[in-house]
């Protein structure tokens, strides 16, 4: 209802502004429908708009109710599961679902849980994104970023990046992924790293390996 008000009075500011047209030219016959073009163009064009700024609003909201906190051992089922939903976009790139993440159990997650830091990503109570790293020697191993496949394209990801290097501020970090996972280097690329090296995992499965922060290993 809202909605046809505003259009309304787009089309009645665009038809009084073609009467004036009209009258100070002495041609309302071509101004009168050209002002009303223009209302409707107006209209359509201010409904748009406050779609998008709908859109932003609702990013915004959705960006600082999520939070980012350490994991406990109670959620690693629950991450694990999340990990096994979140490799399926990485195991469709391959036609194969035979890739580690995948394949990793409860007790090897709970191995890493007690060697390294796990960090969870939680909205209204639910895990939606996960991150993992461990040091040694100077260097914090970053691995396992995953956002719930309903929840990307959000920033969440760079959120979970920058909230693990923060646990371990000035070391040098390294993480790896396939070199199919386009999105995955883009965005570790545009948070500061730096590929180093490439390995043949099996067939046509190519790890990328980035760093950061080089120059800092103690």
């Amino acid at each position: 209802m809202k909605n046809n008000k505003q259009q309304s009075t787009m089309i009645c500011m665009g038809l009084i502004l073609g009467l004036c047209m009209g009258v100070s030219l002495h041609n309302i016959g071509l101004w009168l429908p050209i002002g009303i073009c223009l209302g409707v163009c107006l209209g359509a064009c201010m409904e748009k708009q406050k779609k998008k700024n709908q859109i932003v609003d609702e990013e915004y909201i959705s960006m600082n109710m999520v939070k980012i906190e350490k994991a406990d051992r109670k959620d690693l089922e629950e991450i694990l599961k999340l990990q096994y939903l979140a490799y399926q976009s990485e195991a469709a790139l391959f036609g194969n679902k035979d890739i580690p993440p995948l394949k990793q159990t409860i007790d090897e997650v709970i191995e890493e849980y007690e060697q390294g830091l796990i960090l969870k990503m939680v909205d209204d109570g639910m895990i939606i994104g996960s991150i993992r790293a461990r040091e040694a020697d100077g260097t914090v191993y970053i691995g396992k970023l995953m956002v719930h496949p309903d929840h990307r394209r959000r920033g969440y990801g760079r959120r979970l990046l920058e909230a693990i290097e923060g646990y371990y501020s000035g070391k040098r970090y390294e993480l790896f992924t396939s070199t199919k996972s386009i999105n995955n280097i883009r965005l570790y690329q545009n948070s500061g790293y730096k590929e180093f090296n490439r390995r043949i995992f099996k067939d046509d499965l190519i790890f990328v390996y980035m760093e950061k922060n080089k120059e800092s290993k103690v």
